[in-house]
Formats: C-alpha cells, structure tokens, sequence
C-alpha cells in the first residue's frame, strides 16, 4: 500500500471510539500523530486531524475537539461544561446542586443529576428588610413585600399614606385613617379581593368635588391616585398567577393582571370605553419575577381634575387664529384612565398603547385632540411622550388610539381656544335671572287669586308663567352642578322639559291668538284639559324619548345641560326653532289684523296714538309667544309677563292696592264719581242752552 492509502486508512480510523489498541508510538509517514498499529496511524480519541493537511499523504498535526461546543450537548439539563485536552468534564451550573443518590450505589460512578438550589430556604439570599424572596430556577429574586415600595437608594421601604391626602389644615382626616388601615390589613395578609373593593369604595367617595380649591384638590387627587398605585402592587403580590381580577364599584373599575414569571406575550386589559396593550418586556419584573399589569377607569377623575392652570402642549401656534380675549383650554372628550405595572417605569421604550372610545369633538370648536396624561409632579395635563396613532377603521367605535412612553394616568384632550369667562357677565344673568324669578312668582299669584283674571286665556298665562319660573329656578340653582354627575343629569333633565314646556304653552298661545282672530266663536276642542295634556304631556314625550336613545346626553364637564355629542341639542333646539317661527307668523298677522281694526272703527285715531297700541301690544305679544327669545329677551320675559298682562289691568291694579292699602279708595269708585261729575256737567250745560 502507498503513502496515499495508508493516510486514507488512517483517516477512516481516526474516527474509530475503541482505545485499546493504541499505542503512543510515533509513524515514520505522520510524524505528528500516533500509530494505530505497525503500519497504519491517526489522532487519538478527543483529536481530530486538520481540514486541510498541507501535505496531503502526511498526518502532521491533530488538534483538541472541544467537546462543550458539540451538538447535541454532552452536558445534560442544568449542567456547565469544561472542556480539557482530549476530553471534558461536566458540573453542575450556578445555583443548582448534585442530586443525592437513590437507592444502592452502582458499580461504576454515579450519573450528573443536578438539581435547583432553594436559596430562599436555607437564608442564603439575603434579602434586606421589608422584601419578600421568591425562588427560581437557578436563582433567586427579591421583591418589596406587600405594604412596601421600592426605592432607588434605601430598597424596600414601608408605603405610608402621601402626605397630601389631607387638605388645608386637617390633620389625620377620614380619609388618611381609611388607607392606612388597608395598609395595616395588606401587611397583615388580609383577604385581596376584600382590600381592593374596599379601596374603589374609598374612591368613589374621595373623588367627589366640592367646594375647595383646584390646587389643593389637585393636590389630594394626586396623592390620592399614589397611594392607590401602591395598594394595587401590594394587593398583587397576594394574588395567585396567573390571574386576570375585576373590582368594581359605583363608577369605579379596575382590572388586574397577575402572572408569577414574564407573561407569555402583551397582556391585553380592557375596561368601559378605555383598552390598554402593554408589552412582555413592559410587563415583567427584570427577568424572571412576578409581572402585574393593571388598569383602572375613575368616573370621577375627570372632573376631580378639571381647573388644570394649563396644558403643556407645543402646538397652540398651529391652530386657527384666536379671536381677541380668547385663552387657550381644554376639554375632556374621554375617560380619565390609570395604568401601572410591577415597579415604577421610567420613561422610554418600549411604548404601551391606549384605545379610548369618546364621541366626536363639536367641529365650531376648531381644536385639536391630544392623547395626553396627568403629570403628577407640576399637577397638570402634558402631552410629552405620549402621540396618536393611526385612527381606527372604519366601522370601529368613534375614539382614538394612544402610544406613551411611560404609565401614569391617560385621557384624551380637545385643545382649543376659548374666551375667558366674564364675571360681569356671570353676574347680569345672576340679577336677571333673580329679577325674572321673583316677577314671576308675583305674576302666578296675581293668575291664581286675582277673580278679575278669569279665563281661558289667563289659565294659558298661568302655567306658561309657571313653566318659565320653574326652569329659571333650576338654571338658577342647579347649571353649575357638575361635581355630582347623577345630580347633574337629574338638572340636565329638569331644564330640558321646563323648557321644552315653556315654548309648548307658547305654542298654545299663539294657537290661541290666532282662533280669537279668525274665529267667532271657541271651538270646543280648545278645553283646559287639553291643554294641559299638551302643554306637559309633549314635553314630558320628547324627554323621555330623548333620554332612552342617548342617556349619557345629560350634563357636560362645564355646565348640567344637553351634551353636544351625536347631535343632542337638536332634541331641543328643533322644536324650540319650530315654535318660534310658527308664533313668529301669528305676530305679524296679529299686528296687521290690529292696524285693519284701527282703520275701520275709528280712521280718525292719530298716527301717535296707533303707534303706541301697535307698540304695547307688540311688546306684551313678544313675551307670550317665544319671540322675544330670537332677540335675546329671553331673560326679561318674565318682567314682560308681570308688567304687561299683569300690571296694564285696573282691576288688577286695584287689586294689589285693596291688598297692600286697603284704606285707598277702589277703582270704581273714581270711576264711578268721574262718572257722575261728568253727567252733572252735562246737565247744567244743558239747562243754560
């Protein structure tokens, strides 16, 4: 055999595993390997020769195989890998241990089991005080135990209840007591579920506005929200994973993700109108602890937080130009939502995405909407980090989508310009509106016990004076209300019939009106019963109707009156355009029909003299028939109605004077004397002639 052959052979045989007959001699044709017999050589086991020999019929080198990069593994499951010249050695990796034998030693040495070290067990993790150790595979983990949050420099420290919650000079109010005694009861071990509705309970009563300060609420609110963020993560830890929790309350939702290790993907929360997304690499704590992601919807919040000095937002230049006196301001077009996870997240990325379902912004506004978060530090609305992305198909609710860069709590802002409220303003419609009131208490008493005002015509005087005051009334006391949502609606609906009566029974009116005018004599159909059963019972029809199709119409952020989402005013706004247009006609046709009369009976009567029945007439028609509301009269109709239909009677005016001076002589009797002096005058001028 040639030099050629024999390198061939000892090529095949070099992948031989039997070691017996080897011998550490050197070959004459491979002076670097080692001979498998006299006349054949190869590398020994754990050598493989070179890829490329530079010499192919000589064998002159063979190099170390390194067995720990071989597939498959030689090392098994939980096992590290030492490579040595020709061989290797296997152990055990960082935090597991040899598993100890079972049953009678085998002959040869035992298999590598290795098996997790419980460092939680034997105390060698060292977790500092306040911190809980959670064993894993291989390692270790600690985290703050429930009651305790954890701190850049001093780990673990006890949550205690934020200064803040407390406002003005209160020291340990109800609502400091209520926390920290579910902090107690989340120390103790206290049933979860039990914390967590009693904590919305809290919520609900906390976020109730009064009549403090929008600073120190804002204050509160944002203490408030805080003490709830560390509640949740303490109740958390407490939770079994995987679990997906729902508490609610009255206006108070929250959902809870829990899950021992990393989550398998997103998790996906979703509460009424507000859905968050938030990533794996989000929701975990480092890498292997518990993962806790939550969300939670306030229905109050949004208006706890209303009266922000500001939104921070860099785009106020590309909205329309504003009109003079006009602010910059914001409204809230959807839910205010908190969403948080295992520890505290600075901000970057990734981003977690909110999809939030609100009604469209009114168009006159011309702002622009911002996916914006409360910043709890300057207590104020902030758009930094968080943008809209692509809005939502077509077919999908109406609403926008939300990517941020760090957790807090979210809303969705409409931006505009807005002129600034006038306080002399606010006070003219205060006088007005008390002014108007008072009129027309005196104007229903005057209806009710004045026996010279006695008709059908006095009767549609009557409940049309009393629709008027009882809406005054309620817009007096009840339009700014907006710190009590259901109160809110309740006035919302309140003035939305009062008023829809008002223009019914001025539809009534003119009704009235016009039969006097082409009509003889009454029709029959025009009877007190019907009149009532239209003059409340249609108002009363187009509330109801109203109501069950949109029942979140009812109060605003700003004012408890009809909303201006999906077209709402209209359910007002229509018939009230109606009545006016119709009892619009009837005026004109009253004042023609006036100035026929004047021409026919008595073409002598001077132009003053018809220009001043035309004007009082004009005038008393405005209040009764709605149109003095087209020219914005609408809050003098009230003093109209007294003076005119009240005031313009002698007999009532006799009235008032037998109530108030009953010593005074009546009416009748000056007429009665003027009457008789004017006779005897006629008498003596007769007996001279």
């Amino acid at each position: 055999m040639g030099p050629a052959g024999r390198l061939g052979l000892c090529l095949v045989l070099s992948a031989v595993s039997h070691a017996d007959n080897w011998t550490l001699t050197r070959c004459p044709d491979c002076p670097m390997a080692f001979c498998l017999n006299e006349s054949h050589c190869g590398c020994p086991p754990g050598y493989r020769p070179p890829p490329w020999p530079r010499k192919p019929t000589v064998l002159e080198s063979c190099d170390d195989i390194n067995e720990c990069l071989e597939q498959p593994p030689r090392c098994g499951p939980h096992q590290s890998c030492n490579n040595t010249q020709g061989g290797f050695n296997c152990y055990c990796s960082p935090g597991y241990q040899r598993a100890p034998p079972v049953g009678h030693p085998p002959t040869g040495p035992p298999p590598l089991d290795c098996v997790d070290v419980d460092e939680c067990a034997g105390g060698q993790a060292g977790c500092g005080g306040g911190s809980v150790c959670f064993n894993t595979p291989g390692s270790f983990e600690c985290h703050c135990a429930p009651g305790y949050a954890d701190t850049p420099t001093h780990g673990c420290a006890a949550v205690m209840v934020p200064p803040d919650i407390c406002t003005g000079e209160e020291v340990g109010c109800e609502l400091e007591r209520t926390l920290t005694r579910l902090y107690e009861l989340l120390r103790g071990g206290g049933n979860p579920h039990h914390i967590l509705q009693e904590l919305l309970a809290v919520l609900d009563l906390a976020l109730e506005v009064g009549d403090e300060d929008a600073t120190r609420r804002h204050r509160r609110v944002t203490a408030l929200l805080a003490a709830t963020e560390g509640l949740v993560r303490g109740v958390g830890a407490l939770l079994p994973p995987p679990a997906v929790t729902t508490v609610t309350s009255n206006r108070t939702e929250l959902r809870l993700a829990v899950h021992q290790g990393p989550p398998p993907g997103p998790v996906r929360l979703q509460v009424p109108k507000v859905g968050l997304d938030v990533p794996r690499e989000v929701a975990r704590d480092r890498d292997t602890g518990p993962a806790l992601v939550a969300l939670l919807s306030q229905g109050g919040l949004g208006r706890a937080l209303e009266g922000a000095p500001k939104v921070q937002w860099g785009g106020w230049g590309d909205l329309p130009p504003p009109p003079a006196g006009a602010v910059p301001s914001y409204r809230l077009l959807s839910p205010v939502a908190t969403a948080f996870v295992t520890r505290p997240r600075p901000p970057g990325p990734p981003e977690v995405t909110l999809r939030f379902e609100h009604g469209l912004p009114h168009p006159e506004l011309q702002g622009r909407v911002l996916c914006a978060f409360w910043d709890p530090q300057e207590r104020l609305w902030a758009t930094a980090g968080c943008r809209e992305v692509t809005p939502p198909p077509p077919g999908a609710p109406p609403g926008t989508t939300c990517a941020c860069n760090h957790l807090t709590s979210f809303a969705v802002l409409m931006a505009f310009y807005e002129l600034e409220d006038s306080w002399v303003l606010d006070v003219v419609t205060k006088v007005g509106l008390g002014v108007s009131v008072a009129a027309l208490g005196v104007a229903v008493a005057t209806f009710l016990l004045c026996r010279a005002l006695k008709g059908l015509r006095t009767t549609l005087h009557l409940h049309l004076s009393l629709s008027l005051l009882l809406a005054h009334g309620t817009f007096l006391l009840g339009i700014e209300r907006t710190q009590h949502p259901t109160v809110c609606a309740v006035v919302a609906g309140l003035l939305h019939f009062f008023f829809l009566a008002v223009f019914c029974w001025m539809c009534l009116e003119g009704l009235h009106l016009y039969v006097l005018l082409v009509r003889v004599f009454m029709p029959s159909w025009l009877r007190v019963r019907h009149l009532l059963l239209v003059g409340y019972g249609l108002p009363a029809l187009l509330v109801t109707i109203a109501a069950a199709s949109f029942p979140g119409g009812y109060g605003t952020d700003r004012y408890c009156w009809l909303s201006l989402d999906r077209g709402f005013r209209w359910s007002f706004q229509a018939p009230v355009c109606l009545v006016i247009a119709l009892n619009a006609v009837i005026l004109v046709v009253t004042v023609w029909k006036l100035v026929q009369k004047f021409n026919d009976v008595n073409p002598d009567m001077g132009h003053l003299r018809k220009l001043r029945v035309l004007v009082t007439t004009g005038v008393g028609q405005l209040c009764l028939l709605g149109t003095g509301w087209a020219l914005g009269l609408g809050l003098g109709g009230g003093l109209l109605i007294l003076l005119c239909h009240c005031l313009a009677h002698p007999q009532v005016r006799e009235a008032y004077r037998a109530c108030f001076c009953p010593g005074s002589k009546r009416y009748s009797e000056f007429t009665s004397n003027t009457s008789n002096t004017s006779n005897t005058r006629l008498s003596r001028q007769h007996t001279y002639t």
